[in-house]
């Protein structure tokens, strides 16, 4: 439980549940932008968000497996960390 991580959670879920559409190129492009807007790295954006959706420290290039897996099981997934981390 890194300090920022749920905070970040979150805020990448508020970013994500309003993309239309959801490319690989478009995430890449809102969670940039998030991560500058929050002064933070960008790996405390995508690192969490990697190991949230797909379980793993390492997988194939987030974009691709964010575009793969779809807005629906992405937010799914998001939301279940989330959770989980709030207990």
């Amino acid at each position: 439980k890194k300090e920022g991580v749920l905070n970040n959670l979150k805020a990448t879920e508020n970013t994500l549940k309003n993309l239309e559409p959801f490319t690989k190129e478009g995430t890449e492009e809102v969670l940039r932008t998030l991560a500058k807007n929050l002064n933070v790295k960008t790996k405390d954006i995508f690192h969490p968000l990697r190991v949230a959706t797909t379980g793993r420290q390492v997988s194939p290039p987030l974009f691709d497996v964010l575009e793969l897996l779809g807005k629906q099981m992405v937010l799914k997934r998001l939301k279940k960390v989330i959770l989980h981390l709030s207990c």
